[in-house]
């Protein structure tokens, strides 16, 4: 009999793999929407591919059957925000009912600042059980040691209980499963989709890539550690074995009403597995579980974490009302190669399409005193990211974050101009005409404004101009120097400039000893870190820029007539106050800072985070001024849950 099957949640990996399993083993029609851990949804070319990539790594001695026969009965419920029934309801079949419905919920922490249930709790879909006709709802989560994951695992566990409940009192049949940590290879789509033992090969996989482009000979030279309770062990189970053995128990008789733990047949001492996931991903990785002996990268790649660690063990944890299900094989060290090929793949196919991005986008141009203003424009919806560069800045520094935010945003973006373009002088005042003027163009009535070092700057003038046409504002790196700012909250650099921009404008022929020394000191090698104690490495390590950029910073200083116009544009700017303007700011509002900046004081964006009367500060720890070029997938994260939860968390956020 041909049933209808809806699967559910934020476990997307394990979701797909589920969808596929039910696809390729039976004659059902899988109804399909899957959120990602910011609460976002999988739009329908996202789901195809998750399920697409799942077909043909389906465990078991049959060969897989084709996509193209399976992809018919494959329902992607609609893009719809909201967590009513509305969207399932439309996607009900002529029979009026959902035979079966899953909800999979992964175990991956939220970010701090994030909601605790963000993407993660199901009572949309249990308060519309007996509306859809649901016969039997099986509710999919992780396996939690105990000790170390009591908040987590009391969230996860009240949901449960909130299940068997809405179950019973729907006359609905129900399930409780539990899984150990998932691992299998992920698709070309890249994202926040980590779950399971995920976690820890993302975290490894994105500090990795990290630092080989920030301090390549970091990890070369140096051990990483990661921390783990004395004897901890982990049961790391095939994504598609333990999708597949999910399927079984839920077809299997008398099942209903009952909880199982599906796990591997073996747990792995955690010393074991750094030792294998070193020698795939090329580097000396060591467990320890003195947390003291935990430097500032080591710190980093434990907050990169999410839950993983959750699913760690030193002994017991077994909860004697869920039946353990051993799957034959624990994953093998062959899956987890196969999992680092495949994040080389996503991440390469993604850094391509971020080099390439503005020759993709459209190129567009606004006449505004007398000159013309270029800008580009992509992506679609209705409320756009517009993009406010700093001054004297190329677009370089943004392609990886603007690659992240075009698949769901419509998204605008120019250089600031008044170095080399447009009438002499061009000021702070001249930057938010070019913005009006751009938002008249594109016929944008309420917009998003994602401003950069200086960008905060313009974007809170165009506020107080109109108000209405703000719906929020996100300020990453931002400099809120001005003239009368206490030297304790300035950089060096900001400490260093002022005085060079004073002396530019007031005698431009200086230009050209003034470039020379600039040119000079910044193009000066950060110094080795061999020889170096430990902690001072690791802090010097993060501090570094990244190698990329280090031909773009010198933007503002490419010739006499372009440092002197920008001298007079960082002089006006630092005539701009916004300390007594900010309590007129009532717009949702997220400052991002950086412990390594060492352009903006992250002092600032603190002091600001506290004027701004609906604010979010999140502090990121080894990060630098650009950090939305090293850490681009993190931001977008970042900015993705502010857009869809904006109300201010005043507790400050301080995350690796």
């Amino acid at each position: 009999m041909r049933r209808h099957v809806l699967i559910t949640g934020s476990a997307s990996l394990l979701a797909s793999q589920l969808a596929a399993q039910c696809l390729a083993s039976s004659e059902d029609t899988v109804l399909l929407r899957l959120r990602r851990p910011d609460g976002s949804l999988h739009d329908e070319e996202e789901l195809h591919l998750l399920v697409r990539h799942a077909v043909p790594r389906l465990p078991g001695p049959d060969t897989a059957p084709p996509w193209e026969a399976l992809r018919s009965r494959l329902h992607c419920l609609p893009e719809e925000e909201g967590d009513g029934e509305a969207p399932f309801a439309r996607a009900l079949p002529a029979s009026g009912r959902i035979d079966e419905a899953w909800y999979v919920c992964g175990g991956y922490r939220p970010a701090p600042g994030a909601r605790a249930d963000t993407g993660g709790t199901p009572r949309h879909l249990l308060s519309a059980l007996s509306r859809l006709g649901v016969l039997e709802l099986n509710h999919v989560g992780p396996w939690l040691a105990p000790g170390e994951a009591t908040d987590f695992a009391a969230h996860h566990r009240a949901q449960e209980r909130e299940v068997v409940a809405a179950c019973a009192a729907a006359g609905v049949g129900s399930r409780l499963f539990r899984t150990s940590p998932v691992l299998g290879p992920v698709p070309a789509l890249r994202g926040p989709d980590r779950e399971g033992g995920l976690q820890l090969l993302e975290a490894l996989h994105d500090l990795q890539a990290e630092l080989g482009e920030r301090t390549p000979d970091y990890l070369a030279a140096r051990p990483l550690r990661c921390w783990a309770p004395a004897g901890a062990s982990v049961a790391l189970v095939h994504v598609g074995q333990a999708a597949r053995r999910l399927w079984e128990l839920a077809r299997a008789a008398g099942t209903v009403s009952r909880g199982f733990h599906v796990t591997a047949s073996e747990r792995l001492p955690f010393t074991r597995l750094c030792e294998q996931l070193g020698a795939v991903y090329g580097m000396n990785l060591q467990a320890t579980a003195e947390r003291a002996s935990l430097n500032a990268v080591d710190r980093g790649l434990q907050e990169r974490l999410g839950g993983f660690q959750d699913g760690l063990t030193a002994s017991g944890g077994e909860d004697p009302a869920f039946e353990e299900v051993r799957l034959d094989g624990a994953a093998r060290p062959g899956l987890l190669q196969e999992v680092r090929a495949s994040q080389d793949a996503a991440r390469a196919g993604q850094r391509a399409r971020a080099a390439t991005l503005f020759d993709t986008l459209g190129q567009r141009t606004v006449e505004r005193g007398g000159s013309r203003l270029t800008y580009f424009a992509g992506g679609t919806g209705d409320v756009p990211l517009v993009l406010l560069n700093a001054l004297g800045q190329g677009l370089f520094y943004w392609k990886r974050l603007m690659s992240c935010l075009l698949r769901r945003h419509r998204v605008l973006v120019w250089e600031p101009r008044g170095t080399e373009s447009g009438p002499q002088p061009f000021l702070m005042g001249d930057q938010v005409d070019d913005l009006e003027a751009i938002l008249r163009n594109e016929g944008v009535g309420s917009c998003h404004l994602v401003g950069w070092c200086t960008g905060p700057k313009v974007a809170v003038e165009f506020y107080l101009r109109h108000p209405d046409r703000v719906a929020s504002m996100v300020f990453l790196n931002g400099s809120f120097r001005c003239s009368t700012s206490p030297k304790t909250h300035q950089t060096a650099y900001e400490a260093n400039f002022e005085p060079l921009c004073g002396l530019l404008v007031r005698r431009p022929a200086m230009a050209g000893s003034v470039l020379k020394s600039l040119r000079l000191s910044m193009s000066q090698e950060e110094g080795e870190l061999k020889g170096l104690q430990d902690a001072e490495a690791a802090s010097r390590a993060l501090a570094r820029m990244n190698g990329d950029l280090k031909p773009h910073v010198l933007g503002p200083f490419r010739s006499e007539p372009v440092i002197v116009n920008y001298a007079r544009q960082i002089v006006d700017f630092w005539s701009y106050d916004l300390r007594e303007k900010a309590a007129r700011v009532h717009a949702p509002v997220l400052l991002v800072s950086a412990e390594h900046d060492a352009v903006a004081s992250p002092e600032t964006s603190r002091e600001m985070a506290q004027r701004l009367p609906n604010a979010r500060h999140v502090h990121v720890q080894g990060a630098t001024h650009y950090c939305m070029y090293d850490r681009p997938e993190f931001i977008a994260e970042l900015i993705e849950e502010f857009l869809r939860n904006p109300t201010p968390t005043r507790a400050l956020a301080a995350v690796s």
